[in-house]
């Protein structure tokens, strides 16, 4: 299956604020979306408008997974969070289980990256 390269326009379709990864070499984050319709249209990539409402919703479902399965989290932005491992026996198993949980319960795929602070 072949992957579609993709870009997320901001409000009204005014710019590019996301670029998968096989759209990056075309498109640069802020250009205006008037301007490089060609272009994408030239390389087959595919530009979808943003949907805040929608953003908003899954992050709060994501953020609800997350502190639901750890001692304390912090909200950092829509799609960051700091959560605490601390008096978890196995840290990498708990970021394991959370990407897999925040995948079955919302199709969502994350990373999860672990540190000591």
């Amino acid at each position: 299956m072949a992957k579609v390269p993709i870009v997320v326009l901001s409000n009204n379709d005014g710019c590019v604020i996301a670029r998968s990864c096989d759209a990056k070499p075309f498109v640069t984050m802020g250009e205006p979306y008037f301007q490089i319709k060609q272009r994408l249209e030239q390389h087959g990539i595919i530009a979808f408008s943003s949907n805040y409402a929608l953003y908003g919703g899954m992050s709060e479902r994501v953020m609800s997974l997350i502190e639901s399965m750890v001692p304390a989290a912090e909200v950092y932005s829509i799609d960051e969070s700091f959560a605490d491992f601390t008096g978890l026996p196995d840290a990498t198993a708990m970021g394991r289980a959370l990407r897999a949980r925040i995948l079955k319960c919302t199709g969502i795929p994350v990373g999860v990256g672990i540190g000591p602070s």
